[in-house]
């Protein structure tokens, strides 16, 4: 994935300072899902699971739905 680990630790510190929970237990050379952590997790699997099954119907051209945006040329 070509990310340091400090990277990881920053982006994991920021998502528990949004929710305002911690996710992980941190112990010297450890770090464990905790049970908020292990909760949190299949919630977002899912969700994970629901954008890569999206972006591949896509990819595949097999969405049948088109969104069209327009904008007035006064908002533009």
């Amino acid at each position: 994935m070509h990310v340091t680990p400090s990277a990881v630790s920053h982006q994991i510190r920021s998502l528990e300072n949004f929710l305002g929970a911690k996710l992980f237990t941190r112990r010297v050379g450890k770090v464990a899902l905790n049970s908020t952590g292990r909760g949190y997790l299949p919630v977002v699997r899912d969700a994970l699971g629901q954008i890569e099954q999206a972006s591949e119907r896509i990819v595949r051209g097999s969405s049948i739905d088109t969104l069209t945006i327009s904008i007035a040329p006064a908002f533009a």
